[in-house]
């Protein structure tokens, strides 16, 4: 929310007391688009069982958010400033980078983007997604005259659009800052922004819960509430154990409104064709809103996490 609900309390008054129209609220600027959906959100919870047309509801309740692809947006439950989901994978799977680039695009869709990185300092962060898109080695990071032309002119591509995308924040909490629950929480209320990205739970500090489980569901269940509270959409991400399924109690599941796990092939990648290393999956494990789970897979190349495959193949094609 751009302001304290309690001064949107009138506007919603005259909502309900038919003073104002639905069609005022959306015509009038002074309110961003945050705050017409949680003032018709109200307003249609203070209508006493009368319908409502649907389209008038689409009108006025539009999402903003994307998954970063028209084809991804199709399948995945849409994301709503009351959100709170969790997106789950295996230690170096590229998590990291397709949230990173989820961010980026939703900032370019007109979002206020915040990335909150408690592991790695904002220079670090960077440097390493910038690393990621040229597809440079560690190898080549040693000696860095093994680096490409091509690979040199994405790396630089890639960080500029990191530092100067507008409404895209990424920032790193990696050296001392504050890592509670509390201290996380408080950031992004001073930040205000329509959508959160957090990588990732086990980097909150545990504080005084008495075991991890406990610590967990503490977390979800307080990032549950904010969202409600906030208007705020929330993507955590966390890891999968050793069974590869969610590390903690199931009660993490239960705390969110979606959960998503991610997938990409990391062994024997040399025996592999060159577009199924590119491949990456996401699972809709958990869909609250519509019980439909379902899953896509997007291809990374040039950088980005694309939709098709002949996307993919135009840009491996011209040397991304």
């Amino acid at each position: 929310m751009s302001r304290d609900k309690d001064l949107l309390i009138p506007t919603l008054k005259l909502l309900i007391e038919n003073e104002v129209s639905p069609q005022d609220v959306a015509n009038d600027d002074e309110y961003s688009s945050v705050e017409k959906q949680y003032l018709m959100k109200e307003y249609i919870k203070n209508l006493n069982g009368q319908e409502i047309e649907l389209d008038v509801i689409d009108k006025y309740q539009k999402v903003i958010f994307s998954w970063g692809c028209d084809g991804a947006d199709k399948v995945f439950t849409p994301i709503e400033p009351h959100h709170f989901l969790m997106l789950i994978a295996s230690a170096g799977v590229g998590k990291t980078a397709y949230t990173f680039d989820l961010g980026i695009k939703n900032a370019k869709r007109g979002a206020n983007v915040l990335y909150l990185s408690l592991e790695m300092t904002t220079d670090n962060i960077f440097t390493r997604m910038a690393r990621k898109a040229a597809g440079i080695t560690k190898f080549q990071w040693q000696d860095r005259k093994r680096i490409s032309d091509s690979q040199r002119r994405v790396y630089k591509e890639k960080k500029e659009e990191l530092r100067t995308t507008p409404l895209f924040t990424p920032v790193g909490l990696g050296g001392d800052d504050d890592k509670s629950l509390q201290g996380i929480l408080n950031y992004i209320l001073d930040a205000k922004p329509d959508m959160v990205f957090v990588d990732n739970l086990d980097l909150i500090d545990k504080g005084r819960a008495p075991t991890e489980n406990a610590h967990y569901e503490a977390v979800t269940k307080a990032f549950m509430d904010f969202c409600k509270k906030e208007q705020i959409a929330v993507i955590l991400i966390h890891h999968l154990n050793k069974a590869h399924d969610i590390r903690g109690s199931q009660k993490i599941k239960d705390n969110c409104t979606g959960m998503f796990s991610c997938f990409r092939e990391t062994e024997n990648l040399e025996s592999l064709e060159e577009i199924d290393r590119r491949m990456f999956i996401v699972s809709e494990k958990k869909d609250r809103e519509f019980g439909e789970p379902g899953a896509f897979t997007y291809y990374f190349a040039g950088g980005t996490f694309l939709g098709t495959f002949e996307e993919a193949i135009d840009a491996i094609h011209d040397g991304k």
